[in-house]
């Protein structure tokens, strides 16, 4: 069998070759007499979204604050609990997600502003499933960066000796790593039993783990 492609074939590539041309959809439409209307429902979506985000934070933070507050363990802070936030403080439905997050989101109505019109979610159903998704992988990912970080700051905190965030981590690597216990240090042992057997430095660990470090944090707090 010939290998490679054979002439017709490559005749055939060269009369059927296509090239891409990025351009924003203002300028490809702004001639259309529609586009007026269209980019006053794109900008009114676009301020939905924002508007909608911004609440279900809020209310995602309260409801991770009231299981802090008490002790308690974090829910599962997933794709489906931030879809649940989105529901909740748009006009779609009260009845989405645990009935704990349920009165999380009345008392959150309490303190709302009176006559602060709800998102209408009428047609933005898909985009709130995708905004669910952006959510838990931008706390996933904040929590990823800035958790070494936050632990590193406590290490210096907590102990005076150490004045740097170089002699932090590596004092933190000491106590997630060191198999010589002659050179594991009795605050080492203090601080991994505290934190636990959760590696901060293996990132797939953490985002596994999203719930447990975030009171973690807050201990830290």
């Amino acid at each position: 069998m010939p290998r490679g492609k054979s002439k017709a074939q490559n005749d055939f590539d060269q009369a059927h070759r296509y090239s891409c041309v990025s351009v924003k959809l203002h300028s490809f439409l702004r001639d259309e007499p529609f586009w007026p209307s269209v980019h006053r429902l794109l900008d009114d979506a676009a301020h939905s979204l924002s508007k909608l985000v911004f609440e279900a934070y809020i209310l995602a933070n309260q409801h991770v604050s009231r299981y802090l507050d008490k002790g308690q363990p974090l829910p599962e802070i997933d794709q489906s609990f931030f879809n649940s936030c989105l529901s909740l403080v748009s006009d779609s439905k009260r009845n989405a997600g645990s009935p704990e997050l349920q009165e999380t989101a009345e008392q959150y109505f309490v303190l709302r502003p009176a006559g602060f019109p709800v998102v209408n979610t009428k047609y933005l159903s898909c985009a709130m499933a995708s905004l669910a998704k952006q959510m838990v992988t931008m706390l996933r990912n904040h929590i990823v960066l800035n958790v070494v970080k936050r632990l590193c700051d406590c290490i210096r905190f907590k102990y005076e000796e150490i004045d740097n965030n170089a002699e932090a981590k590596e004092f933190l690597c000491s106590a997630m790593y060191e198999e010589d216990q002659q050179k594991v240090t009795n605050q080492m042992r203090e601080f991994k039993a505290w934190l636990g057997e959760h590696n901060p430095f293996w990132e797939n660990m953490v985002k596994k783990n999203i719930p447990y470090y975030v009171g973690k944090l807050f201990e830290i707090l």
